[in-house]
């Protein structure tokens, strides 16, 4: 009897400990952060899946403007040269860039009469003249000498300013077709040119263009 006594002792004393004894906290298991589509996991040296790497950035994708063409001239070379005709130049080529696209000078061309080093303007023409003859003014700038007939002069003299029409202004060295207008409204808003001097007014033309000019006009 004693013995069932002791028993039954023990095993409420095992009840009894096996119900007051601290129980710990369950464990958190770790949850994987979730990805979107099309991003990559990384994984740490564990193994374990870590944070999600960023996507690249957007960048701007910049666009190519295209690039303005660079302006030309048209010139007539004329004269002593092998291949004359009507050349299209980059603009601020010279006299000599025009001789050389048509093909040089001939053998007999006098290159002594002719401003090499000049810059050429649209429309104007370029005459190479022969040993011995006498280019017009109108076609070489900073030619040294040359004869022409013009509407606004006699044969073979000057252009008179207050009755040279754009064509005659034009056919002079250094004056393309804005200026030879600006010209003529000088002209018109100032009643006329009572001397040559007061070109020198004009936009558009410098000391250069004027020292070429005087002995090639007249009022």
């Amino acid at each position: 009897m004693a013995a069932r006594v002791g028993i039954a002792v023990v095993v409420l004393a095992v009840i009894a400990l096996a119900v007051v004894w601290p129980r710990g906290e369950p464990e958190q298991v770790p949850q994987p952060p979730l990805a979107t589509p099309g991003t990559p996991m990384v994984t740490d040296a564990t193994g374990q899946p870590g944070r999600p790497e960023p996507g690249p950035s957007a960048s701007p994708i910049a666009s190519e403007q295209p690039t303005e063409q660079d302006s030309a001239v048209v010139v007539h070379v004329a004269g002593s040269v092998l291949i004359p005709g009507v050349y299209e130049l980059p603009a601020g080529s010279r006299v000599d860039d025009a001789l050389l696209a048509a093909g040089g000078p001939t053998a007999d061309a006098d290159l002594d009469a002719v401003n090499l080093a000049g810059w050429l303007q649209d429309g104007q023409q370029v005459y190479v003249p022969a040993v011995g003859e006498t280019a017009p003014p109108a076609t070489v700038p900073g030619a040294q000498s040359g004869t022409g007939t013009d509407a606004g002069g006699d044969a073979g003299g000057p252009i008179d300013l207050n009755t040279a029409t754009a064509a005659d202004l034009e056919e002079l060295p250094g004056i393309g077709p804005a200026l030879a207008q600006r010209i003529l409204d000088w002209r018109t808003e100032n009643g006329g040119f009572s001397s040559v001097e007061q070109l020198d007014d004009v936009s558009g033309i410098g000391p250069a263009t004027m020292d070429r000019l005087r002995e090639l006009v007249t009022v």
